[in-house]
């Protein structure tokens, strides 16, 4: 068996890679200098031995050697494909859970105008959820004073009693003491999570982002927002798919922190 490599030092600059390898198989006793030049440089012929090229293989033996040198396992038939289920958002999981089941209660809200509808019901989530993300790192004090100076411009063309009402919202979650732990120093906002869970029997693939995270020595404490709803009363009166969307959170955040108790909240505004 033999091998052959040519080399015509186009460059003689250190350090280049044909330098190198002109460097390293020049001296080799297996080299010989052709009779031909490439831009005025000699041509060097490299062999690991000194047998001379073998006669060309037929079309037969070629064909005889290529199929012996794959494994039996590389000549059989593949296996049809694995279906792999679709990702899912945990949004989606009381679908996928109670396929019948309605998601969410699309009564309209007893505290919107009819023409306020969908639009302004929209700019107060947005305006909300995002009070409800950068407060908790300002000051306590000044927390209220800040949230009317983001209303005053974000809902500029709003009612001042819608003003007021979305102030009134964000203030009354942030002091209830049962979301203390959620809101303090140290937690966190708009966490991304992806993971693996089997969702009525079937293992899929989950991502999501959680709306305000909190983690201690003993318990993981998530919260998601919701906003242009009827709030509920009671519990049972939570839409299935809200509690199916925090169920998968507290599973997937249960694999990260195995150790450690995971409660849920939703908070409907």
């Amino acid at each position: 068996m033999s091998f052959a490599a040519i080399t015509a030092c186009a460059s003689r600059r250190e350090g280049t890679w044909h330098r190198l390898v002109s460097d390293a198989l020049v001296p080799a006793s297996e080299q010989l200098e052709s009779n031909l030049t490439f831009l005025d440089q000699p041509i060097h012929r490299y062999r690991s031995s000194d047998a001379g090229p073998r006669a060309p293989e037929t079309e037969a033996q070629a064909m005889v050697r290529s199929v012996r040198a794959f494994p039996a396992a590389l000549l059989q038939p593949l296996p049809p494909d694995t279906a792999l289920p679709r990702p899912f958002a945990p949004s989606g999981a009381a679908a996928l859970v109670e396929p019948q089941a309605e998601l969410a209660d699309v009564s309209t809200s007893p505290v919107l105008h009819e023409r306020d509808e969908p639009g302004f019901a929209i700019e107060r989530g947005t305006a909300v959820h995002r009070l409800l993300q950068y407060l908790p790192e300002i000051e306590a004090e000044t927390r209220a004073a800040s949230a009317e100076k983001y209303l005053d411009r974000h809902g500029r063309d709003w009612r001042p009693d819608q003003r007021r009402s979305a102030l009134d919202a964000v203030m009354r979650v942030m002091s209830d003491p049962r979301f203390a732990g959620v809101f303090a120093i140290g937690s966190r906002a708009e966490v991304a999570i992806a993971g693996h869970l089997k969702v009525a029997g079937v293992e899929r693939a989950v991502s999501g982002k959680i709306d305000r995270l909190a983690v201690s020595d003993d318990e993981v404490l998530l919260v998601d927002y919701k906003t242009n709803r009827v709030p509920p009363r009671d519990i049972g009166q939570v839409p299935p798919g809200y509690i199916a969307q925090v169920a998968v959170y507290s599973a997937l955040l249960r694999q990260v922190y195995p150790d450690r108790k995971v409660s849920a909240a939703v908070t409907v505004y």
